[in-house]
């Protein structure tokens, strides 16, 4: 918004989750716990909390 700014893209850092695809494998057979909720329905109510959230702020 009235700035010229120069984007950088750098390399990834090691530890990126989107690099190395965590697997809850062995926490789901360790600590024997397992997601009750899929993914989608968690980013589903993920996002509702934090836009009703936001609707405060705002």
């Amino acid at each position: 918004m009235g700035t010229i700014s120069e984007i950088a893209h750098g390399t990834a850092i090691p530890d990126d989750p989107h690099r190395r695809r965590p697997d809850i494998t062995r926490a789901t057979e360790m600590l024997d716990r397992r997601p009750r909720i899929s993914l989608s329905e968690g980013l589903k109510r993920t996002i509702a909390w934090f836009l009703s959230e936001q609707a405060g702020v705002l």
